[in-house]
């Protein structure tokens, strides 16, 4: 399908997704990944040292692979044994708390009540965002994120809102709105990344793992911050 003047594929059978992952000589994700990058304010210097797949590995026992490879590595890491473990009990504790909206009310600047002829109800749409969110941030980036910035989860719900400009190709200069969320996540990011290591504290063992590779590449704070943002928003 022809839109815009780029060519679309659809896939109907479900069977067929595979097959389409698998052929990466054909259909690279690679091409995807450095549009994606590049859009939420990777340089081409760091979007390459990413991508590249180092002559020797990184690890004795690993093939070489590159920082992208690593990362999803890493993912997979993060959901088995002791470190899903963690994770699992980090998020169960907080949607305990979250569910009793005193919890969650109480947070500065959030907003879930709308008028329901007179009376107040929750908006279950921006309730169950927030939580979610909220859980995710915490458990990555531990509670100095939310320090930094209180409405940080706010934020990326509106972001989210509109990352369908990203997907399609939007002219830059059409997407002010997106531009300037965008921007105000990785601000905030880049502060807490600015922060000592022993200052930022999460239960998510392969945030700091993947930190570890980007400053083996040589990326400095500002690129690091765009990458987290991927982490952050995906």
């Amino acid at each position: 399908m022809k839109l815009g003047g780029s060519t679309f594929y659809a896939i109907f059978n479900p069977q067929h997704v595979s097959q389409v992952f698998n052929a990466e000589a054909t259909l690279s994700f690679d091409i995807f990944l450095q549009h994606i990058m590049k859009e939420f304010g990777s340089s081409n210097e760091a979007i390459r040292k990413i991508l590249e797949i180092p002559l020797k590995p990184t690890y004795p026992s690993h093939v070489p692979k590159s920082v992208s490879q690593l990362a999803h590595q890493f993912q997979v890491e993060q959901t088995s044994g002791s470190n899903l473990h963690q994770l699992c009990q980090h998020i169960t504790m907080f949607f305990q708390k979250s569910l009793f909206l005193e919890g969650v009310a109480s947070k500065a600047g959030v907003s879930f009540f709308v008028d329901c002829g007179g009376k107040k109800c929750v908006s279950l749409k921006t309730w169950t965002a927030e939580v979610f969110i909220h859980a995710g941030q915490n458990a990555y980036f531990g509670e100095r994120l939310l320090d930094i910035s209180p409405d940080l989860p706010q934020v990326l719900m509106k972001l989210d809102d509109l990352s369908w400009q990203i997907f399609y190709n939007y002219p830059w200069f059409l997407r002010p709105e997106l531009n300037r969320l965008s921007s105000r996540l990785r601000s905030s990011l880049e502060e807490y990344f600015r922060l000592p290591s022993n200052q930022r504290t999460s239960c998510a063992w392969f945030v700091q793992a993947l930190e570890k590779e980007y400053l083996r590449l040589g990326l400095d704070t500002k690129d690091i911050a765009a990458q987290m943002l991927l982490v952050y928003w995906g």
